[in-house]
């Protein structure tokens, strides 16, 4: 008897013959032969759906224990297919370049056994795919290049197996997905180069195991993406290169024990806000290469190896639509500090100003006005060229004026000296504290107005020569910070 077990293959008419007694008969036939192989491949099923758009019904039939099943190259027509609580044994599941049609496609409390699962090149219909409280067993399993519908995707509460998981290239729907409290075990996830559709993306508190999580490449839709309460194991997480649509990115309070790569997001410009907030980082985590319209959030993250801000930009609420957002202070300080840490002072500088700008709403009335002139005229002692440029304006501005209201006094004087003895007179102010400041402006100003210096040319002097002061001030300032060690 064990001998003919080994070689009975359920297939063909035979197959279909079976399945259409109804699951009772088909539950006894495989309790008779729990070693026996099925194969639906290449069956067209729509043929045997007994009315237009009816379900095809799977629901509860048990196959083999140690047998295959093959569905590959299967075509369901029109209509729902239903695979709830259906056991599979341990041999390998394949639904490969399997089609289903328009309808519902249910696998919620499916129980895949140790074999690997195929679903590659899988065609799911416009309906919603459920694969919720599905089990899957000790091998891989794979939906690499499956393409699903317009439907929503629902993966949630799903228990994956010990083995690789791999979603490469897989092309999800414009609806939902949903992989909320899944469970990955030891081996690679693979999200790599997978497309997501327009609708929300949700990993909330989905546990990974110890294998490396590749989502590099991987390009989400529109909607949000939540990874919040997320489990990452000691395997490095990879999401370089990823691209986030226009939504909300959040990571809030997951646990990542690996090193996490966010590095060289493409269009990361697009992602309206990207949290790690009250994360923990047990590794190193890479952000380099990004240029944000928004402020990462990463307040209240634990931090326990170097974070890489290589160049990383970003830009606060108030930058990007001149709205202010009070919580772009605290995340940009943040940024601020990690920077500091990682000694790059010039990246620290930039956080410090865009962090200032953000806050200035804070201040009292007149610290709000030195505040933004030290903003106008220097960058917040960033820029060698505001100050200089205001410095050369203001010397040739009153050099003007010295010159021109000297004709006003009857004096002799040269055309070729005029503008010559005001412009040196004003060279004088900036500089008086060089003793041969001082004797120039005595000797200029005589040339100009004779012993007589009117009260008011005086005080545009001195006005000009506090002026000259704060800038040349603001142009060493910007000098040291820019060759600070």
């Amino acid at each position: 008897m064990d001998n003919q077990e080994d070689l009975i293959v359920l297939t063909g008419e035979e197959a279909i013959h079976k399945f259409l007694a109804g699951k009772a008969a088909w539950n006894a036939y495989v309790e008779q032969y729990p070693e026996a192989d099925v194969d639906f491949s290449g069956v067209d099923f729509s043929k045997y759906r007994k009315a237009d758009n009816e379900e095809l019904n799977f629901a509860e039939y048990r196959f083999p224990k140690k047998g295959y099943v093959f569905f590959s190259k299967a075509t369901f027509g029109e209509g729902d297919v239903n695979f709830t609580g259906v056991t599979f044994g341990e041999g390998i599941v394949a639904f490969d370049d399997a089609t289903f049609g328009k309808g519902n496609v249910h696998f919620n409390n499916t129980a895949f056994g140790k074999g690997n699962v195929h679903f590659n090149n899988t065609a799911f219909g416009e309906g919603d795919v459920a694969f919720k409280d599905a089990t899957f067993g000790e091998g891989d399993v794979y939906f690499n290049e499956a393409t699903f519908g317009k439907g929503d995707v629902y993966f949630s509460y799903t228990a994956f197996g010990e083995g690789n998981i791999s979603f490469s290239n897989t092309a999800f729907g414009k609806g939902d997905i949903s992989f909320i409290n899944a469970t990955f075990g030891e081996g690679v996830v693979y999200f790599n180069e997978a497309t997501f559709g327009k609708g929300e993306v949700g990993f909330s508190g989905v546990t990974f195991g110890e294998g490396i999580v590749y989502f590099s490449d991987t390009t989400f839709g529109e909607g949000n993406v939540t990874f919040s309460d997320t489990t990452f194991g000691e395997g490095i997480v990879y999401f370089r290169g990823a691209t986030f649509g226009e939504g909300d990115v959040s990571f809030t309070r997951s646990r990542i024990s690996g090193h996490a790569d966010f590095s060289e997001l493409k269009e990361a410009s697009t992602i309206t806000s990207l949290s790690f907030r009250h994360c923990v980082f047990n590794k190193s985590l890479d952000l380099s290469g990004n240029s944000f319209h928004c402020v990462p959030e990463l307040t209240n993250t634990k931090l326990s190896h170097q974070v890489s801000l290589d160049g990383l930009t970003c830009r606060s609420q108030l930058e990007n639509k001149g709205e202010l957002d009070p919580k772009d202070g605290d995340r940009l300080c943040r940024l601020k500090e990690i920077a500091e840490t990682n000694k790059n002072h010039e990246q620290a500088l930039n956080f410090h100003i865009q962090e200032m700008r953000v806050k200035r709403h804070k201040l009292s009335f007149i610290n709000r006005i030195i505040d933004t002139g030290f903003d106008f005229f220097s960058d917040y002692g960033r820029s060698v060229i505001k100050p200089f440029f205001w410095l050369t304006l203001s010397w040739f501005f009153c050099g003007f004026i010295y010159s021109t209201v000297s004709v006003l006094y009857p004096l002799k004087f040269r055309l070729e000296h005029f503008y010559g003895d005001g412009f040196l007179y004003a060279t004088a102010q900036i500089v008086p504290f060089v003793a041969a400041g001082r004797v120039t402006a005595t000797d200029s100003a005589a040339t100009l107005f004779g012993e007589n210096v009117p009260n008011w040319v005086l005080g545009v002097s001195l006005s000009q020569g506090f002026f000259s002061f704060l800038l040349i001030f603001l142009i060493g300032l910007a000098l040291r910070n820019r060759f600070r060690i």
